[in-house]
């Protein structure tokens, strides 16, 4: 028995009126006898007690083979400050202290799930490894699964972490999923997208098969706020940014159509098949503003800069998605008749600031496009605010 344990006793013993002189021979002898009968139960209670709590906290330690020497040295220390508690308490003392420990190590298995699931996820999937695994954000996290502490935080277990450039952040167990998450290809996006072709298409064949001499026009305006709601509101801005969802990848369409060409080529926005994006927020992240000529490297610096501004990337994604959409609806019909319909308006599609389609008289419009899909610019305008949304 441990020393700790006989000092617990003692003071049992004491409380039942062991060791009180001048209460005579024979009420000693009575007071022996229940003192004796007392200590034995004590004994036993508290030696039972005492082997449940490092029976669990055994348990507890080596039931979490993901916590590295600073977490099982932590959480050794806190288990035994608890212990005089556990072994004095009475049972609700006792079962409180077991519902928190339960739910503290619910956490610890969560987080180390998480953890696992991260490292796996950069060893099996490409595509995850490419894009997160060699970030600032990963070393930085990386380092701190292995040899930091993990802490409680607004109820929740996990790490902070110093990032270069960022500061620090916090991540929990649900913080590490949403990583790979993100990064991961986005198998959904891609279902949800070619559900939205198909049926574009299905449209698209259903019209022509009615009067295939005669160009119905696409309704972009529904299928944006259809792509926007089921598709770019919902999936990895990650994903549907750098994976094949569909049978393109938006990184590598923006970045050939913007390298080697200059602002003055582009107009005033870039065509709604690469994201409709004006050419003034283009030069803002531009990091040679100065020449006006876009390099292949100021493409993908370009390309960084936009996905950094989520609100933008989302948007310039649903206007890519949804002209993805519509060029399933156009294959139905031959392209001459398409043209024809561009010829039927003075052989242009005329847009407003917001990229929408307006009449050819009318005052808001400011470019022109023709079946090419190149911007022109009507006449010079001062501000540009938004796309279609």
């Amino acid at each position: 028995m441990a020393k700790s344990d006989v000092n617990l006793i003692k003071g049992a013993y004491t409380a039942a009126g062991g060791g009180i002189k001048d209460l005579g021979l024979a009420g000693s002898k009575a007071l022996a006898k229940i003192s004796d009968k007392f200590m034995d139960v004590a004994v036993d209670e508290v030696e039972s007690r005492s082997s449940e709590f490092e029976d669990y906290m055994n348990f507890e330690l080596e039931k979490d083979p993901g916590l590295n020497e600073q977490e099982y040295k932590a959480k050794y220390e806190e288990l035994m400050s608890q212990r005089s508690r556990f072994i004095l308490g009475d049972n609700i003392t006792r079962g409180e202290m077991l519902r928190e420990m339960k739910q503290y190590n619910a956490q610890v298995t969560r987080l180390d799930d998480a953890k696992k699931d991260l490292v796996e996820g950069a060893k099996e999937d490409s595509d995850f490894l490419k894009g997160w695994g060699f970030s600032p954000e990963a070393r930085a996290i990386g380092k701190q699964l292995k040899n930091g502490k993990s802490v409680m935080h607004n109820g929740k277990l996990g790490y902070f972490v110093d990032i270069p450039g960022f500061g620090r952040e916090f991540y929990a167990a649900d913080d590490l999923d949403n990583i790979r998450e993100q990064y991961s290809f986005d198998q959904t996006s891609s279902d949800v997208l070619l559900s939205l072709a198909a049926k574009a298409k299905e449209e698209g064949n259903r019209v022509a098969l009615m009067d295939f001499n005669q160009y119905k026009p696409f309704d972009f305006e529904t299928t944006y706020k259809l792509v926007k709601s089921n598709l770019t509101n919902r999936g990895s801005i990650h994903s549907l940014a750098t994976h094949e969802i569909g049978t393109n990848v938006f990184k590598d369409d923006l970045i050939n159509y913007l390298s080697r060409k200059t602002y003055s080529d582009l107009g005033v926005q870039t065509p709604t098949s690469i994201g409709r994006i004006p050419s003034n927020v283009l030069k803002k992240m531009d990091p040679t503003k100065g020449d006006d000529m876009i390099t292949p490297k100021d493409a993908k610096i370009i390309f960084n800069n936009l996905m950094a501004d989520k609100s933008l990337a989302r948007k310039t994604l649903t206007n890519y998605y949804t002209a993805y959409v519509e060029n399933q609806y156009n294959s139905s019909f031959p392209r001459e008749n398409i043209n024809q319909n561009f010829r039927d308006r003075g052989g242009f599609v005329y847009f407003d600031l917001m990229g929408r389609e307006v009449p050819a008289n009318d005052p808001s419009a400011v470019t022109k496009a023709g079946p090419d899909g190149k911007q022109i610019p009507l006449k010079e305008i001062s501000t540009n605010t938004d796309y279609a949304e």
